[in-house]
């Protein structure tokens, strides 16, 4: 339970599933890609990459020193958005 998160019991979900969000960030621009094609009604601005301009690598199928590298961008990353 690394950051204070058990994920023990978490699924991925395909976007397709997903209620449609106010807001999507991506890691790298496939993500934003497939969050297009799945709510192609959302504003201009609503799909975002998380850490703009930079990609943040997914780490699946790789060793936990990339999934825990991948997180640390990823809190930093959240941590500089200014949202409402």
């Amino acid at each position: 339970m690394e950051h204070g998160l058990d994920l023990t019991d978490h699924v991925a979900t395909p976007l397709y599933e997903a209620p449609v969000p106010d807001l999507v960030f991506g890691m790298e621009q496939e993500h934003l890609i497939a969050a297009k094609r799945a709510f192609p009604d959302l504003p201009p601005g609503s799909i975002r990459l998380l850490d703009h301009p930079h990609a943040i690598a997914d780490p699946y199928g790789r060793d936990l020193a990339e999934y825990r590298a991948s997180a640390a961008h990823i809190v930093a990353a959240v941590s500089r958005l200014d949202l409402p």
